[in-house]
């Protein structure tokens, strides 16, 4: 799906994660404040958990023209998201790209990107009442999974309609 590279690189306080695409971080930081939408929905008793997932309108990147312009209406279903769980998406998506070609052999394709996930991105002082990072990282392999899928069929339909097309322009030629 997307064209940019992201670069995993581990020093000893963690991973820092890099990505040369500016239309990704765009696209990543919509899908970031519409996961961070949903997941608000479910803890507004909780300030701890909210804190943690919520971004500053001040503090966004300049990846979140969108976000902006659609808070404008209401009910647009996109938030800020913090920091971390914009680092967390990237490195989600890091996961995916890495995994991509083994998701089709794999049974179980979310738990299988969910450990992956859990195996390469550690956050400490997250709140874990709520498990609200995990459910927002849950929610985005279910969405990559889904367009994944989806692309899957539009090709695989595709490669049918083509061959179908040349073995009909071949029966009409021989005719």
């Amino acid at each position: 799906m997307f064209e940019g590279r992201l670069f995993v690189r581990t020093i000893s306080s963690g991973s820092i994660i890099f990505c040369d695409n500016r239309q990704f971080l765009y696209v990543l930081y919509t899908i970031a404040g519409w996961a961070v939408f949903k997941e608000k929905s479910k803890i507004q008793r909780c300030q701890t958990c909210l804190d943690a997932i919520l971004g500053n309108k001040t503090d966004a990147p300049e990846q979140s023209l969108l976000t902006e312009l659609k808070s404008f209406s209401s009910g647009a279903g996109l938030t800020h998201p913090s920091k971390t769980i914009l680092k967390a998406l990237i490195a989600a998506e890091s996961v995916f790209q890495t995994n991509r070609a083994k998701l089709t052999a794999v049974g179980n394709v979310h738990s299988f990107l969910v450990k992956g996930f859990t195996d390469q991105f550690a956050v400490t002082n997250f709140p874990t009442c709520h498990n609200v990072l995990s459910n927002i990282v849950s929610r985005f392999f279910r969405l990559r999974i889904y367009m994944l899928a989806t692309k899957m069929t539009v090709d695989s339909e595709r490669s049918e309609m083509k061959y179908s097309t040349a073995a009909e322009v071949h029966t009409v030629v021989q005719k």
